[in-house]
């Protein structure tokens, strides 16, 4: 989904701060087609808790 989509180039852009010139698009695309779940929920609380910890 667009959902997990966001939530994976979120979390490589801004908590790993990977550059987005290296085909992030195409690699966030594939990831999302690949994780479980319970992979793509432990990201999105990750990426919260940084979100949180930086405010």
């Amino acid at each position: 989904t667009i959902n997990k989509y966001n939530q994976l180039k979120f979390f490589f852009e801004d908590v790993l701060g990977v550059d987005n010139t290296i085909g992030l698009d195409e690699l966030c695309c594939k990831i999302e087609h690949s994780i479980t779940p319970e992979i793509s929920d432990a990201l999105e609380n990750l990426s919260l808790k940084v979100i949180q910890e930086n405010i």
